[in-house]
């Protein structure tokens, strides 16, 4: 790999590296496709090491990106998660984020769903990686990315287990 190769992703943090500016450039590195070294050492920064599974949840927000990123961001950290990766996809904010404590696909579409728009949800398969290879698995969960706006518009492949989390979470309320 040549210098100018390596620099220009170093290049983005223009000097910040607070873990919310690596976060970013991570999750956008993921959903444009980038899979290499640099990226695995993105993850690795933000505390994504070894063998880890995820998932992805996306919608549309249900005020901003700025006061959705916030609240999953703690639905997340309240079910002992870390580091969720949080970007936008045309209108639908996406996050991505680990199977961890009681981080579960459907406890944390539960959780997270209050974020989000009336709208159906996404919600992604789970998806492993193994130590040294955490690229291919996110890029799985970001490849959700741009079968969100379909899934979500039709909401018969992707809304379906994200409406039933919301229907259950609207009897717990009643």
């Amino acid at each position: 790999m040549e210098g100018s190769e390596q620099a220009d992703i170093l290049d983005l943090l223009a000097g910040h590296t607070d873990d919310t500016t690596i976060m970013r450039l991570t999750f956008e590195c993921l959903l444009a496709g980038l899979d290499d070294d640099r990226v695995v050492s993105l993850l690795n920064i933000i505390g994504w090491r070894g063998d880890f599974s995820c998932f992805a949840i996306g919608g549309e927000p249900a005020e901003s990106l700025g006061a959705t990123a916030s609240a999953v961001s703690k639905a997340i950290a309240n079910l002992g998660g870390e580091a969720p990766l949080i970007g936008t996809y045309g209108r639908y904010v996406l996050v991505c984020m680990r199977v961890q404590s009681a981080v579960s696909p459907e406890v944390a579409c539960t959780a997270v769903s209050g974020a989000f728009s009336a709208a159906p949800l996404y919600l992604s398969p789970v998806r492993t990686a193994r130590k040294g290879r955490a690229t291919p698995c996110t890029k799985r969960c970001f490849a959700a990315g741009g079968a969100l706006a379909a899934a979500c518009a039709t909401s018969a492949a992707g809304g379906r287990p994200a409406a039933r989390a919301r229907a259950a979470r609207r009897r717990d309320r009643a």
